[in-house]
């Protein structure tokens, strides 16, 4: 079962899509070695979460709009183990539903530092 905290905010009743996409963080500490090779430092992962959520109370909706418009939020997720770290928003939508009376949100949000990596 999907577990989801945005801040202190629990979404996961609410949640009707939920993506996790990582990519190699882009590194500046590399080098050519004598040999001709490229040396690249293991900068880790860079996350990426895609998230939809439907019918969501408003008083919800609106802690949640405050959370996010911080500079960074930590997020806990399962990916399928339990998985926190800070994020920020990169894109936001919110669709009224029932004359204001809940709301159906979708977001993007990226790591603000890379996960993981073990140097050079």
């Amino acid at each position: 079962m999907l577990q989801l905290r945005i801040g202190t905010i629990a979404v996961d009743s609410y949640t009707t899509d939920f993506s996790v996409n990582t990519s190699a963080a882009q590194s500046e500490n590399s080098f050519i070695n004598w040999d001709g090779t490229a040396v690249e430092e293991d900068a880790g992962e860079e996350m990426t979460l895609n998230i939809r959520l439907a019918s969501v109370p408003t008083v919800t909706a609106q802690a949640l709009s405050n959370v996010l418009s911080s500079s960074s939020v930590s997020v806990s997720f399962t990916n399928p183990a339990i998985t926190c770290n800070n994020f920020k928003k990169v894109a936001y939508e919110a669709k009224s539903r029932n004359k204001g009376d809940t709301w159906n949100i979708s977001m993007t949000l990226k790591s603000t530092a890379p996960i993981g990596g073990g140097g050079l």
